[in-house]
């Protein structure tokens, strides 16, 4: 199986003290959020790779959103989000998930190479979005990242 890259307590500082805030009606996905000004309902927020805490839609743990974005764990398996995206572009070396940018997650296909950013795909859906020259790899703790065949 092929492992997924978390690197360790990455996602625990990347959480905004703001996680489980209360809700109201004006939320944007994106928008930036605090204490004072909450997201609204179905979404969290969250300190971005941006540093800024922003409002991220809820998910249920799959690799993919709606959106093609990554759904990422925020803890040890109590909350994900749709995760807006790092800095670090698809096909580059990464150490962990919160670096990839949007709809990548920090991927070692073989033992002994480096974890890259590969795009997120659903090993079950015939459809997937991975290139004409890549298939949709399994990932050993859900879901699946596109791979050169």
């Amino acid at each position: 199986m092929i492992r997924n890259i978390v690197s360790s307590g990455a996602l625990a500082l990347m959480v905004g003290s703001c996680l489980l805030i209360g809700c109201d009606e004006d939320s944007v996905e994106g928008r930036v959020c605090s204490s004072a000004d909450p997201c609204g309902d179905g979404f969290v927020c969250v300190r971005a790779a941006d540093e800024v805490s922003r409002c991220m839609a809820r998910c249920d743990g799959l690799t993919m959103c709606s959106d093609g974005s990554a759904c990422l764990e925020l803890t040890s398996g109590t909350q994900s989000v749709c995760w807006l995206g790092g800095t670090t572009p698809v096909g580059e070396t990464c150490e962990g998930n919160l670096e990839c940018v949007r709809a990548a997650r920090c991927v070692r296909f073989g033992a002994d190479d480096a974890p890259v950013c590969a795009p997120v795909c659903d090993p079950t859906d015939s459809d997937t979005m991975c290139g004409a020259d890549e298939t949709c790899t399994p990932l050993e703790n859900a879901g699946g990242a596109c791979h050169g065949a």
